[in-house]
Formats: C-alpha cells, sequence, structure tokens
C-alpha cells in the first residue's frame, strides 16, 4: 500500500524532527498522536481504522494490511 509507504517515511521524518524530550517517556509517537482526523474509503478506510481507532504503528498496520 503506497499511502502506508508514504506515512512511513513521513513518520521517519517526523521523528527527526521532533527528538524525544528527557523526561524518560519512550512511548512511540502514532501517526494518531499528530493527525487529528484519520479518514479513508475501501481499503483506506480499513487503514484509517488501524491507525485511528485501534492507534497502530505504521508499520504494524501495513503488516496487518498485507496480511489481511
Amino acid at each position: 500500500m503506497p499511502a502506508l509507504m508514504l506515512l512511513s517515511e513521513v513518520m521517519e521524518r517526523y521523528k527527526f524532527d521532533h527528538p524525544p524530550k528527557e523526561d524518560g517517556n519512550t512511548r512511540e509517537t502514532l501517526p494518531c498522536d499528530i493527525f487529528s482526523m484519520t479518514i479513508g474509503s475501501g481499503h483506506g478506510g480499513l487503514v484509517a481504522i488501524l491507525l485511528g481507532k485501534l492507534r497502530m504503528p505504521v508499520d504494524a498496520a501495513l503488516e496487518a494490511y498485507v496480511h489481511y
């Protein structure tokens, strides 16, 4: 899925531009932490559910999508 691959690159660049704070929080930043709305239709709707409602990281959503 090209959209998930592109989003993976966006997330990598976000991590580079926003390094983790020194407060000891090591939680991974998820797309649902950055984007206030995730929508789609058809397979894009499935991806929106994986990323938004189920709060999956992009890599896990891509793996789940491929196995779907």
